[in-house]
C-alpha cells in the first residue's frame, strides 16, 4: 500500500507537468515561465521522494526486526524439549566438544 501511495504520488506529479506542456502549446504559459515552473515541480518531486524512501526504509527495517522475531520465536516452538541433541561448542582438530540439551 504504502508503494503504491509513492507510485500514485509520482503518477500525478506527471500529470501535472503533462497539463503544463498543455498550456504551453495553447499559447497561455510562456516557454521560460514552463520550464521554471517545471524546475520547481521536479525539485519539489525530488525532495519529497527522498522524504518517502527515508520513511519507507525505517518502516521496512522495523518490520524485518520484527519478523526476525516472529521467526525465532517459530524455531523456538518448534524445538522439541525432550529431544536429546548435541550442538559443537569448540573444536580442537579432530575432537570436539558437545553440550547436550
Amino acid at each position: 500500500m504504502r508503494l503504491f501511495i509513492v507510485q500514485l504520488f509520482n503518477r500525478s506529479i506527471e500529470a501535472t507537468l503533462e497539463s503544463l506542456d498543455g498550456l504551453e502549446r495553447f499559447g497561455l504559459l510562456r516557454a521560460e515561465d514552463l520550464n521554471e515552473h517545471k524546475i520547481r515541480i521536479e525539485h519539489a518531486r525530488a525532495q519529497a521522494n527522498e522524504d518517502l524512501t527515508d520513511r519507507l526504509q525505517d518502516y521496512e527495517t522495523e518490520e524485518s526486526v520484527r519478523f526476525d522475531r516472529m521467526e525465532l520465536e517459530l524455531e523456538k516452538r518448534r524445538e522439541d524439549p525432550n529431544d536429546v541433541f548435541s550442538e559443537p561448542v569448540g573444536d580442537f582438530g579432530q575432537c570436539s566438544f558437545f553440550v547436550v540439551r
